[in-house]
């Protein structure tokens, strides 16, 4: 079957796998990059190209115009080789969760126990953050530094720990679906950025990206961008990459303490009191003061930023 349109290609490439939503639209580019893929109708050059793919996927150019566009960027093109990479951008879908869920598991499926994944991370931690900080750097934004001081000593928040994988599992988390067991943060200053940013991300790796997201409770805003990350021996993780503007970023350190106790709040009580089917008003109150005072930093910080920021966000929680 020849497709007859971009979105037909694209339906004839994706997996089988339950509906997950719209189909993300490609660009013109992409799309003669995907038609690539398919099989000449001339028989001679169609096992060539066979015999080729079996060779790590050699693409044979049927025209000039496939000539040209080997050669043009964004595509990853070396020796004759042309790889390919996938874009989901989850605010396209109807069911998020589940666009996230296959994500991770294609990924991270193979590890059975938090120190696997743990071991892992802190192998693969170090390549993933050299290739995030040169890709920051030829944009000309800053990536945070591996270290933040608490309290006079000072905490690794590239690598999620062993404590905290754990206890994602205890709270009914599976291990393949935890999206930041390598991080950092890129600082942008205007949503422009974060775009030129993710166009870097898409050139080297699977990306799933939820666009600039808002909390709305506090007014916490960032994009968090997840990258399929995979070491030279075939080892894969999940990646993430936060990009925030420096002021939001300055506001989530002041604001963590009042977050981590709020969210400890109902997990104590429903800890103590196990049957219990309703928040006591005591508790309820407590979190309002807190939420409060998380809202009021990064109100003081929107006051630094760029407004376009707010007029691009796609995802509110």
């Amino acid at each position: 079957m020849i497709p007859s349109s971009q979105q037909d290609l694209m339906r004839m490439l994706l997996p089988k796998e339950p509906d997950v939503g719209s189909i993300e639209p490609i660009s013109p580019l992409e799309f003669q990059e995907a038609a690539r893929q398919q099989l000449s109708s001339d028989p001679v050059l169609a096992n060539i190209q066979k015999l080729g793919r079996a060779a790590k996927n050699l693409i044979v150019p049927e025209t000039p115009l496939d000539v040209a566009l080997m050669a043009a960027p964004p595509l990853k093109v070396g020796k004759g080789l042309l790889k390919t990479t996938e874009y989901l951008y989850t605010p396209k879908f109807k069911n998020q969760q589940l666009v996230e869920k296959n994500f991770t598991e294609r990924l991270q499926g193979s590890y059975k126990t938090p120190k696997e994944m743990h071991d892992a991370a802190v192998k693969l931690n170090p390549a993933f953050q050299q290739e995030i900080g040169d890709m920051a750097r030829n944009l000309g934004l800053e990536k945070a530094p591996k270290f933040i001081d608490k309290g006079g000593k000072k905490f690794d928040v590239e690598v999620k720990t062993l404590d905290s994988i754990i206890d994602k599992r205890l709270r009914g988390k599976e291990i393949s679906e935890i999206t930041d067991p390598i991080r950092t943060r890129v600082f942008v200053n205007r949503p422009e950025n974060a775009d030129d940013m993710v166009a870097q991300l898409r050139k080297r790796y699977d990306v799933l990206d939820e666009g600039e997201k808002l909390i709305k409770a506090t007014g916490f805003q960032a994009r968090n961008v997840n990258v399929a990350y995979k070491a030279p021996n075939g080892e894969t993780i999940i990646g993430e990459i936060q990009l925030i503007s420096k002021p939001m970023a300055d506001a989530a350190a002041k604001a963590h303490p009042y977050y981590t106790q709020q969210r400890s709040l109902r997990q104590s009580f429903y800890k103590q009191n196990p049957n219990a089917t309703k928040i006591p008003l005591r508790i309820e109150k407590k979190e309002e003061e807190l939420i409060n005072i998380q809202k009021g930093f990064f109100k003081e910080a929107r006051k630094e930023m760029d407004d376009s920021f707010l007029e691009k966000v796609v995802t509110t929680k």
